[in-house]
């Protein structure tokens, strides 16, 4: 349901040309393709736009309702590993933000906001050795977003394995 959701608003944006913020502020989205395994491994929504000089965008959308994001979880390793797989093959594009990853959650979702704030810190940052320096720096982040990394660390081993 929370994929339909979703979808409807990103149809919306189509539908508009309104840009999806995920996408970039300056794309128009072009299409919007649901279950699209065929373009990328992080198959639940895939939408690509065209920036204004003609440059192609795309964005890659996980849905999950209430992820546990948890090395324990296979959803979660499985989710991860889609992720890896895109960005192995995609890496050129992902530098140059020409494609971008995203993760759609419920709003209740604690492991996802905890995952954003880190990912936010780290796109700050601009490298793993400054990401994790920033992370042990006193006062930052909260012992539960510490503890968040930790499990995304054993989650990416697992997702690798």
């Amino acid at each position: 349901m929370l994929e339909h959701l979703y979808g409807a608003v990103l149809l919306s944006h189509l539908l508009t040309e309104t840009p999806v913020p995920a996408l970039g502020d300056h794309v128009t989205p072009t299409d919007v393709r649901f279950q699209a395994k065929a373009v990328d491994d992080v198959d639940d929504i895939h939408v690509t736009g065209l920036a204004p000089g003609g440059a192609r965008h795309r964005l890659s959308i996980g849905v999950r309702r209430r992820p546990k994001l948890t090395a324990a979880d296979s959803d979660s390793v499985r989710l991860i590993s889609s992720y890896l797989t895109t960005v192995a093959a995609r890496w050129p594009l992902l530098q140059s933000r020409r494609w971008s990853l995203a993760l759609a959650v419920a709003s209740v979702s604690v492991p996802a906001h905890q995952l954003a704030e880190l990912a936010l810190a780290a796109a700050a940052t601009g490298s793993n050795s400054r990401f994790r320096a920033r992370m042990t720096e006193p006062g930052r982040p909260g012992r539960a977003v510490l503890g968040r990394l930790d499990q995304l660390d054993a989650l990416v081993a697992a997702a690798l394995h």
